[in-house]
């Protein structure tokens, strides 16, 4: 998460963004609850692999739906 945040420091940030670590992970820890729920649904992807391998997992699970 932290990998993340550090992405958008070059920029203004927003109300949300600007909300410190452990609100983010308050909403990380639901997103993931919703994710296992109903996984079917949605799909949980590693932000901190590589783009190309990110659009692969994306691709594979596009063709399952």
């Amino acid at each position: 998460m932290e990998q993340g945040l550090a992405r958008i420091t070059a920029r203004s940030l927003d109300r949300l963004e600007q909300e410190d670590i452990s609100f983010h992970e308050k909403v990380r820890q639901q997103f993931l609850f919703i994710a296992k729920k109903q996984a079917s649904r949605y799909l949980v992807l590693d932000g901190s692999q590589a783009p190309e391998e990110l659009h692969n997992q994306i691709l594979r699970a596009l063709k399952f739906c």
